[in-house]
């Protein structure tokens, strides 16, 4: 009999929780997989949940408590940790290529899942975001299943009913800064899909000019094509051709919501245990809900099985019977421009993610803020708008440093210029000598000034519609307000920092839009850009 060869494993598996917790923050998460395809001994070592918690804690997306609940919805922290590790990339701000007012997805952890969350343009009250709930719309989530692997769902109504249409996500890469909602094709025999217990799903009927003109412009293409190039043809078609089929498609492979589980895609703020506990126990039924879902419809559609009115569709699927939804996570050159505001191409299905800097030393003052109009900021008027702007940073030149607030999102009705506009710009460089014009706030405490910087502001401060900026001054309050004041017209924005985790966490879901325009928000953008949702507003 061979001699047994001792590889260390003994040792590792010996060692104490806390010391094997160490040990998996020092390793990088190839080197423990590599660990585990050496012998069994150390694939059974390098699989305790003590190592792959400590993997999960330091991605720093959950808390320590969250990822105990959490795990209890997979097989082991590993799949939680192959999990976790996919769907950080999409954690965040996206944005569709119209600069619509509603066109702000948040992207923030659900249970065992994310959640992509349209931000609704409203009214926000007299207390701001503290005197009511901040109204929003599912637009898609990306699951776990027991394993961690992904599955894609994107949400939808149609004539008052909310519907779910599963679909597939492929990896995920680390710097992907787009989203593609794309129709995917594969051959019967080479139909893979996450979930695979019954692909067929029920084709809803489709008539008139509409189908008959797309079929045949997808029937001539593909008879011209390479058949070993047609694993994709969907990107061959023009927009409109795109578009309709995405619409047939979400038509056909759609199954509707219970009305139950409509408020569970993620759990409220920690505070009030009892009702915390009660929305963790909602959204597990709810996560456990749209994996039945998906093994039901497996996000794929047979367009040639059991429907006899499918002669047609059949030409179009000449290459492969099998068509389902699909989000792709893609890297693309948007030229990072000094907004922040990414370079978009309206012939995309998509979402774009915004670059958005972490406070650092020498830019404490990047990231996501909300805006108020006049002073103080908590005046009790009635009708504030939600407004939220980012703030980034530019070295032009040495010694020469600006700070520009880009508006990414604008709760009027009707606004004169879209998100992606300027606010103000500032040279953080160059200190500013005007006064701060008042010395008190609403609690009629003394308001202290610990800088300002010189720039100008866009517009008047009261809708950024007039060309050209005019002079003002940033302030920053002791509180941490920061508060853009124009010299010519004494108008003024403040800016207080905002986490729109914690904004949605405490807010009210209401119904998304038709599924197709819920993930890409395809409206027309002119001279003026209405608000779809307004008449949800609070």
């Amino acid at each position: 009999m061979a001699e047994h060869i001792d590889c260390g494993s003994s040792l590792l598996v010996s060692l104490a929780d806390d010391v094997l917790g160490i040990i998996g923050r020092s390793l990088s998460t190839r080197d423990i997989c590599n660990l585990s395809t050496c012998c069994k001994s150390l694939n059974v070592a390098t699989s305790f949940d003590k190592i792959w918690l400590a993997k999960c804690e330091e991605l720093g997306v959950l808390s320590s408590r969250d990822l105990v609940e959490w795990r209890k919805a997979v097989l082991s922290y590993k799949a939680l940790c192959r999990f976790l590790t996919s769907v950080k990339p999409l954690l965040g701000i996206w944005v569709n290529h119209n600069w619509d007012l509603g066109n702000v997805v948040y992207v923030m952890p659900g249970f065992a899942s994310v959640v992509g969350c349209r931000v609704i343009p409203q009214d926000v009250g007299p207390s701001s975001i503290e005197g009511g709930p901040i109204l929003w719309a599912p637009v898609f989530e990306v699951i776990s299943d027991d394993n961690g692997a992904l599955a894609f769902v994107l949400h939808g109504r149609d004539k008052g009913q909310d519907y779910i249409y599963p679909g597939t996500m492929k990896s995920i890469g680390k710097t992907c800064n787009v989203l593609l909602l794309e129709v995917e094709y594969k051959e019967k025999n080479n139909a893979n899909c996450v979930y695979t217990k019954s692909p067929h799903c029920h084709l809803k009927e489709e008539t008139g000019k509409k189908k008959s003109k797309l079929h045949s412009r997808i029937s001539k293409w593909l008879r011209f094509a390479d058949k070993s190039s047609v694993a994709m043809p969907v990107k061959k078609l023009s927009f409109v051709d795109r578009w309709k089929l995405l619409e047939i498609v979400t038509g056909s492979i759609r199954i509707k919501v219970p009305y139950s589980t409509c408020d569970s895609l993620f759990p409220c703020l920690r505070g009030d245990e009892y009702r915390f506990w009660k929305n963790v126990a909602h959204s597990s039924e709810h996560r456990e809900m749209l994996i039945k879902m998906h093994e039901l419809g497996a996000g794929y559609t047979d367009w040639t099985a059991n429907h006899e009115d499918s002669s047609e569709l059949r030409d179009i699927l000449k290459s492969g019977d099998i068509v389902g939804l699909t989000l792709q996570a893609s890297t693309m050159l948007l030229t990072d421009s000094f907004s922040g505001w990414p370079y978009t191409n309206g012939s995309l299905f998509a979402l774009y993610k915004l670059l958005i800097r972490e406070p650092t030393v020498g830019q404490e003052y990047a990231g996501s803020w909300r805006v108020t109009f006049g002073w103080p900021p908590h005046k009790l008027t009635e009708n504030k708008v939600l407004f939220f702007v980012i703030l980034s940073y530019k070295e032009m030149s040495p010694g020469q440093r600006f700070l520009k607030a880009t508006k990414i999102f604008d709760g009027t009705e009707y606004a004169p210029c879209g998100n992606g506009s300027a606010v103000f710009t500032v040279n953080v460089d160059k200190p500013s000598t005007e006064s701060f014009p008042w010395s008190s706030g609403a609690d009629s405490l003394s308001v202290g000034v610990t800088q300002a910087f010189t720039g100008f502001g866009d517009g008047d401060g009261y809708g950024f519609g007039r060309a050209g900026s005019t002079p003002g001054s940033l302030f920053v309050l002791e509180d941490g307000v920061l508060a853009f004041v124009w010299t010519e017209t004494g108008s003024v924005v403040t800016l207080q920092r905002v986490n729109l985790d914690e904004v949605l966490r405490n807010g009210q879901r209401v119904p998304p839009l038709p599924p197709v325009n819920n993930f890409s928000y395809l409206y027309s953008v002119y001279s003026s850009y209405p608000n779809v949702f307004a008449d949800m507003k609070a």
